[in-house]
């Protein structure tokens, strides 16, 4: 008799792992995952983007980097890293085509990373920066993980105009 309990137990908990896992969609729950919403853009990595921008002219792509909105309308560029924006390094660079609304509503992620979804176009004038994303249908501002002993940086508050090299 116990042991028809005991049974009856286990196909119940097999039963509710079963239905979590239909549920779940065969992914593993992890708050340090981030979800991004499907969408019909192309995951690319911002290394990507500036190894062979070609690949991607003209298509929907989905990248995260450093986002930089400045005060005026050209300027506006997404960068690999923070420290890429702060040494100007704009081979590590896509520029950015928004409209007057989104430079709006974007601002406040400015000096954040981002992830952002647009078309990009290949840079073809021989410019240093290897192209650009425009027609933005999305921009969210990407949270960093909070892992233990792992120091947060020092964001400054706006897009340096202009970096002055230092002689040595």
């Amino acid at each position: 008799m116990e042991k028809n309990k005991i049974r009856q137990r286990i196909r119940q908990c097999v039963a509710i792992a079963l239905l979590l896992l239909v549920v779940s969609d065969g992914r593993a729950s992890d708050s340090s995952t981030r979800k991004v919403a499907p969408s019909a853009a192309l995951n690319v990595s911002m290394v990507g983007l500036l190894a062979v921008p070609e690949r991607f002219d003209k298509k929907l792509i989905r990248t995260e980097g450093f986002l930089c909105i400045t005060s005026q309308d050209e300027g506006d560029a997404l960068y690999l890293h923070e420290e890429d924006l702060r040494f100007a390094l704009d081979n590590n660079a896509v520029s950015l085509s928004f409209s007057e609304e989104q430079r709006v509503r974007y601002k406040r992620a400015s000096m954040r990373h981002v992830l952002i979804e647009g078309v990009f176009h290949a840079n073809r004038t021989g410019s240093f920066q290897a192209g650009s994303i425009g027609e933005i249908q999305r921009l969210e501002i990407w949270e960093p993980s909070s892992t233990p002993g792992v120091p947060q940086s020092n964001t400054p508050a706006s897009c340096p105009v202009a970096i002055n090299p230092v002689r040595l």
